[in-house]
């Protein structure tokens, strides 16, 4: 601390992690209002806000072991969905990320689904223009709304079956 020049203390101790959570909440106050909805991710990237009602959604927690497998493409695909500068291409693209997850689990879940309601799960991915590119697609919708629909559709499918598989490991065996 000196007082010449008004110039006043002099910090060289820091805690940066609630620096950048204070610093985070208040810009995330002003991103929030501008055009429809932005946020500051934790990791410094600004990103679209979830769609109204699905917050919880776009950010709970993935509880499966194999995290490289599933956790992290889950959530690579909810950042590559959210990015602020996310194309309708870019968002396509997370919607096929969330199907890989679902085909990496397919062989743990069929036990928790019937057999025609799996064969829908994977119906919309292989009917209508995301996996395949051929005459028999449906592609007679308008690709913003119907995107969000699969992207939260498969967000939540992804959630149930770690969920189920997880339910199940931690039954007791007999």
């Amino acid at each position: 601390m000196h007082s010449y020049a008004g110039c006043g203390m002099h910090y060289s101790r820091f805690d940066r992690s609630s620096g950048q959570s204070e610093f985070r909440t208040a810009i995330n106050d002003i991103l929030a209002d501008y055009s429809t909805g932005y946020e500051l991710s934790s990791q410094g990237e600004i990103i679209h806000l979830p769609e109204a009602g699905f917050e919880h959604l776009s950010q709970a927690p993935i509880p499966h072991p194999d995290y490289r497998n599933v956790g992290s493409l889950i959530d690579a695909a909810v950042l590559k969905y959210r990015r602020r500068a996310s194309t309708i291409e870019d968002r396509r693209s997370a919607v096929l990320d969330l199907i890989h997850v679902l085909e990496f689990l397919r062989p743990q879940v069929k036990e928790y689904f019937a057999t025609k309601d799996e064969a829908d799960l994977f119906n919309i991915a292989n009917n209508f223009g995301l996996r395949h590119h051929n005459d028999r697609q449906r592609n007679d919708y308008d690709p913003n709304i119907w995107t969000s629909w699969m992207f939260y559709f498969y967000l939540a499918t992804a959630h149930t079956a770690v969920r189920l598989i997880e339910r199940g490991r931690s039954k007791p065996t007999s």
